[in-house]
């Protein structure tokens, strides 16, 4: 399980439209309808624990109101010249979604989750098994457009063959 923010289908039409000029050997694009930011993983949850994740997430939303978030800037893990991850960074609002994570953390602790240490908001597009050229030059700064945060999910991953399948646990909404 994990917690994320849902990315608009407009912003999801033009990070996908980069991702697609990833080559394709060596490098799995994260696919369409799972593009999100995460804001805490928490891996393998006991189903006895998930109500009271979802009381705790409840309990902490009251204080967040919903928010401008721009996608702006590629970056790599752990850095340019090792890829292992490609992703999209967040512009403004940025402070807001660091913010949101560590109240998060703090709320989840009391249920024996770690806090994230050096939390980076972003948006994984990639994840690169060997090196590869890299041709993100001319977008390396853009800006890929803003939408309004005004809800987080909690999902669940399945994994298959062909990769993750996220689904929806709980939808909450900022107001």
């Amino acid at each position: 399980m994990f917690l994320g923010i849902p990315i608009s289908s407009e912003l999801k039409d033009r990070v996908w439209k980069v991702s697609t000029r990833l080559p394709d050997d060596g490098v799995k694009r994260v696919e369409y309808d799972n593009l999100h930011i995460t804001l805490k993983f928490l891996g393998e949850v006991d189903e006895r624990l998930k109500d009271r994740i979802i009381d705790n997430i409840d309990a902490v939303l009251p204080e967040v109101h919903p928010f401008p978030l721009e996608l702006k800037g590629i970056g790599f893990f752990p850095n340019e010249r090792f890829v292992r991850v490609i992703w999209i960074g967040v512009g403004k609002g940025r402070e807001e979604v660091i913010k949101l994570s560590r109240m998060i953390d703090t709320s989840l602790s009391s249920l024996g989750f770690s806090p994230e240490h050096d939390y980076v908001p972003h948006l994984t597009i990639a994840r690169v098994k060997k090196k590869i050229p890299l041709n993100l030059n001319d977008v390396i700064d853009q800006s890929f457009g803003e939408m309004t945060v005004n809800r987080i999910v909690l999902y669940q991953s399945r994994l298959t063959p062909k990769g993750p399948i996220y689904s929806e646990i709980k939808s909450f909404e900022l107001r």
